[in-house]
């Protein structure tokens, strides 16, 4: 998948904070009351600073604690690529997809020229 060089706003957006279209895998996971991680894939459609909407293989609900994971445009210094991670709630759930609602990110590298290892791929929800 190829990522896209520029951002476009969302036209007829009424919103505070502008949306910008934004398609990207994502993978997410959610951790439950007993401590067993589930781990999801989707499709990211926009974000904004307050919030992303994307649409997952698996229903989710709102009130829902995730933690998401999405390839960011740009690279660092030209060498290494980057991934943003989105720590959230699920605010809204429609026939659009799943809203949700940014409490914290922070950018991190990626890839064969990363710092770090890159994390595993997931293909369908699991137990972990």
């Amino acid at each position: 998948m190829s990522l896209p060089t520029s951002t476009e706003l969302v036209a007829s957006d009424r919103r505070a904070c502008p949306r910008y279209r934004y398609e990207s895998e994502v993978r997410f996971e959610q951790r439950s009351r007993d401590g067993s991680r589930r781990i999801g894939h989707g499709i990211a459609a926009d974000l904004s600073r307050r919030c992303v909407r994307f649409r997952a293989e698996e229903k989710l609900e709102p009130g829902t604690e995730l933690v998401l994971r999405m390839a960011w445009p740009e690279m660092l210094q030209n060498v290494c690529a980057l991934e943003m991670l989105v720590s959230g709630v699920i605010t809204r759930v429609t026939d659009r997809g799943a809203i949700l609602s940014i409490g914290s990110y922070e950018l991190r590298t990626c890839g064969p020229r990363s710092f770090c290892e890159a994390p595993e791929p997931s293909s369908s929800w699991q137990l972990a």
